[in-house]
C-alpha cells in the first residue's frame, strides 16, 4: 500500500532485523516458515520447493520484484486482503 502511495504513516517500525523472525526450518516433520520471511525467500527456498512446491510457485507470481524482496508472508497475513498477494484457494 505504502507503494501506491495508499498508506503514509507518520513513523514506521523496521522488524527485518529482529533474530528469530525470519526463516525456513523443518522440525518434527513440521515446516515453520517465520513472519519477516519474504516472498522471495519463500520462493527460492529448496525444502519449500520439495515439500510444498505449491506454495513456492505462488510465491513466485506475487506483485512484482521490489514487493517480492521487501514483502513478507506475515505483512501478507497482517494485511489480510483476499485480493491481494497469495492466492486463496477455491
Amino acid at each position: 500500500m505504502m507503494k501506491l502511495r495508499l498508506a503514509t504513516p507518520e513513523r514506521l517500525v523496521d522488524l527485518s532485523r529482529v533474530p528469530g523472525l525470519s526463516g525456513i526450518t523443518e522440525e518434527a516433520g513440521a515446516i515453520h516458515i517465520g513472519a519477516m520471511t519474504t516472498h522471495h525467500e519463500i520462493e527460492d527456498s529448496p525444502l519449500l520447493r520439495a515439500r510444498c512446491p505449491l506454495l513456492a510457485e505462488a510465491a513466485s507470481s506475487i506483485g512484482d520484484v521490489q514487493v517480492r524482496n521487501m514483502g513478507t508472508i506475515g505483512g501478507s497475513i497482517a494485511h489480510a486482503d483476499p485480493a491481494a498477494d497469495y492466492p486463496a484457494s477455491c
